[in-house]
């Protein structure tokens, strides 16, 4: 509440001839304001407001960090998958040139076969290559996914 005093003191001896008070005046305000106009409870629902959107930003922020977390581990998920693929890809390429060799070797099999199947055997070498680095890149991603949020 804000409050106002007022004291007011007058005196009329110059009025007189004989410079005696003939009346004193003595006056007191007290004032209290009882309606502000709406100031504080604005103020409080401005606060309340304020808050509110600052939750609703740690929150987004929360969900955010969570599904950049959620998407790195699948990312090396996926990572993982595709190196067993390119594993088995590889594995069977190399079987695939070993028999071309010996049907070479034993006169069934073309140069071609050979050439073909050998170059097929290194490009699922690149290939495996390829993938460990990819599973590198995703592990490197989600460490630092866990490391930039606090979850």
């Amino acid at each position: 509440p804000i409050s106002e005093t007022v004291l007011t003191y007058t005196a009329n001896e110059l009025q007189t001839a004989n410079r005696k008070n003939i009346t004193w005046t003595l006056g007191a305000m007290f004032s209290w304001h009882i309606f502000d106009g709406g100031l504080r409870s604005g103020e409080r629902r401005q606060n309340q407001g304020l808050y509110e959107q600052q939750a609703q930003q740690a929150q987004s922020s929360r969900i955010t960090a969570e599904l950049q977390v959620t998407q790195s581990y699948r990312g090396v998920n996926v990572a993982k998958s595709s190196l067993e693929i390119a594993k088995t890809k590889r594995d069977v390429a190399l079987s695939s040139a070993k028999l071309s060799r010996i049907k070479f070797v034993n006169g069934t099999g073309s140069s071609f076969d050979l050439v073909d199947t050998q170059s097929t055997a290194r490009q699922s070498e690149l290939d495996v290559t390829v993938k460990e680095f990819e599973l590198l890149q995703a592990e490197i991603a989600a460490f630092l996914a866990l490391a930039s949020c606090d979850i």
